[in-house]
């Protein structure tokens, strides 16, 4: 993964933790080294995102029982969780 390409689900995952811890705050807002409050999440954002990283045995059903996977469990699976690091990339 391109290092310098953006990370847009760790972007919205930490958006709305900013959010959430509070509410007062804006993500938008520039902390005193000049970026942007919401960047104080990533790490937790990212935590969140390892956490679901394997997908639930109802995601698989949900997946597979759309007709182009029928039957293909495994490669369900192999695709959420590629979708997952793709997101997530080398660090």
């Amino acid at each position: 993964m391109n290092k310098t390409m953006p990370n847009d689900l760790i972007e919205r995952v930490a958006r709305i933790l900013s959010k959430f811890s509070s509410p007062e705050i804006n993500p938008d807002g520039l902390l005193p080294h000049g970026k942007p409050v919401w960047t104080m999440m990533e790490s937790n954002a990212r935590k969140i995102i390892v956490a679901i990283r394997e997908p639930t045995e109802r995601m698989v059903e949900a997946a597979c029982n759309r007709p182009a996977y029928m039957d293909e469990e495994r490669e369900c699976r192999a695709a959420y969780t590629a979708m997952i690091d793709a997101e997530l990339g080398d660090e």
